[in-house]
């Protein structure tokens, strides 16, 4: 039995606990539905480049949203890089005590090379370092776990973010 077939049986088998008349399968309506998904894919960056973004997790208090982190890529020869995020604003929640933003930078893979979280609200943040040569991803990122409870905290700001050959 194909899709159409089924709802239909499957919606006729229970019209008659419904408050209001079935319709008869000729008046069925056909529509299409068209959803836009933005994926939390890295966005290609080169060295020298000077990025600007907002990052939000404590709006809607998720950490797991397109919104609560950002993720860029980049590719080296195999030099030292300096990589510095600057908070240029409260973001989309406009609270002054939720404005610390994180950066990590991650090997292509995934795992986790190096971190900034020691910066405070509004502070910046800078990882320094020589890597070999290859493709990373640094992370922008708007919540931590509080070591002490375990939970999450949430921040919101807008920043740039600089990557650059030292």
């Amino acid at each position: 039995m194909d899709r159409r077939a089924f709802l239909k049986s499957g919606f006729a088998v229970g019209a008659a606990s419904l408050p209001w008349p079935a319709r008869a399968a000729s008046e069925w309506r056909t529509y299409e539905v068209a959803t836009k998904i933005e994926l939390a894919f890295p966005k290609g960056v080169s060295l020298g480049s000077l990025v600007q973004g907002s990052v939000d997790s404590l709006s809607l208090k998720r950490f797991n949203l397109a919104t609560s982190s950002h993720f860029y890529t980049f590719t080296t020869s195999g030099e030292a890089v300096a990589i510095r995020l600057d908070i240029t604003g409260l973001g989309n929640a406009t609270n002054g005590s939720g404005n610390d933003l994180d950066i990590f930078l991650l090997d292509e893979n995934g795992r986790m090379i190096d971190g900034s979280d020691r910066g405070l609200n509004g502070q910046s943040e800078l990882i320094s370092r020589r890597l070999p040569a290859g493709t990373y991803v640094i992370e922008v990122r708007s919540f931590y776990t509080n070591a002490e409870t375990n939970g999450y905290v949430y921040n919101s700001g807008d920043y740039r973010l600089s990557i650059t050959a030292q």
